[in-house]
């Protein structure tokens, strides 16, 4: 959680590519490490700056995906910059016929 805290507040995302002992030996990604500590059970995330100004915002329960509409778009927003728009869309197309091929007979 501090990895990733870090790396949105100072990149204001995360990625997949991001996860990469590179990043986590960044000099600010450390120093922001160091300043994050964990309250178990909190239902907020709590930011306190040097002039003790405090950002709080609820910690949101996860969720599944659901549909195809959301699956797609969280693909789409996790390969976009890695593949390009035809080849994530050819990836998708080839995860609906397998999927399809996949389902039982009646």
């Amino acid at each position: 959680m501090p990895f990733c805290l870090a790396m949105t507040m100072i990149y204001r995302r995360l990625e997949p590519g991001d996860f990469t002992d590179a990043r986590l030996s960044e000099p600010l990604v450390q120093q922001l490490i160091a300043r994050t500590h964990h309250a178990s059970g909190s239902s907020v995330l709590s930011i306190i700056l040097k002039d003790d100004t405090t950002i709080t915002e609820p910690i949101q329960p996860h969720t599944n995906l659901k549909g195809w509409d959301a699956v797609r778009k969280k693909f789409e927003q996790s390969v976009t910059g890695y593949l390009g728009k035809d080849q994530w869309q050819e990836v998708l197309e080839w995860f609906l016929a397998w999927s399809r091929f996949r389902q039982p007979k009646s």
